[in-house]
């Protein structure tokens, strides 16, 4: 029964990460149609990293906001991403729960595409961020 439930609980992680994968290709093909679901996208993605037990999924939930730092102007994601809230998170990430190495890189490489779109905004986490 639990090895069931270990394969299930894997193939459900698959799809979950699969179906990032899709909403990132998507996003590269169809910016402006996105661009509406960017806040849903963004909470659901940020839901994900703060709650998934998987590393995969949580990966390609960071890719996905990575791809919406990539394909969309500053004065659109500052509203929508709320820089200065996502760093602190994602270094709260870093410091409270010890993610896995692939998480962590894609959250630094996050946290350094914020700074370098919003430096104004996101400021005050230099320091933080270069620790």
């Amino acid at each position: 029964m639990r090895k069931n439930c270990s394969e299930n609980e894997k193939l459900i992680a698959g799809i979950k990460k699969r179906l990032y994968e899709l909403i990132g290709e998507f996003m590269e093909r169809r910016p402006t149609y996105v661009a509406t679901y960017l806040p849903q996208l963004r909470e659901t993605c940020i839901r994900t990293l703060t709650g998934d037990p998987n590393s995969l999924v949580k990966e390609a939930s960071l890719q996905v906001l990575l791809q919406m730092l990539d394909h969309y102007p500053a004065a659109v994601l500052v509203k929508v991403l709320s820089p200065k809230e996502l760093v602190n998170r994602l270094l709260d990430e870093i410091k409270l729960r010890k993610p896995s190495a692939s998480v962590k890189g894609a959250i630094w490489q996050l946290t350094g595409l914020c700074h370098k779109k919003f430096r104004v905004d996101v400021r005050e986490f230099l320091v933080e961020s270069q620790d």
